[in-house]
């Protein structure tokens, strides 16, 4: 996973390219360059339960109209994923 950069967004591609992007951008501009693909982001979980480590990871997929917020990695997933 890269490093967060506060002043970017960071797209991770299926094949492991990363883009880096400066400006406001909704998560349908990307799926439209990239058909197929949805926008996701990862959320990390870290409250511990009785019986794991609470090390959690959720995957959030984005709607059409959400916008990318500075300082987030999101990645492009497919169904062909799952």
């Amino acid at each position: 996973m890269e490093q967060l950069d506060v002043t970017s967004v960071i797209v991770e591609h299926p094949q492991i390219n990363i883009e880096k992007i400066y400006l406001l951008v909704s998560a349908n501009k990307v799926m439209v360059s990239n058909i197929g693909n949805y926008v996701s982001l990862i959320l990390t979980n870290s409250v511990k339960g009785e019986f794991d480590d609470g090390a959690h990871e959720y995957l959030k997929l984005l709607h059409l109209d959400d916008t990318f917020l500075i300082g987030q990695n999101y990645h492009l997933v497919s169904l062909k994923r799952f």
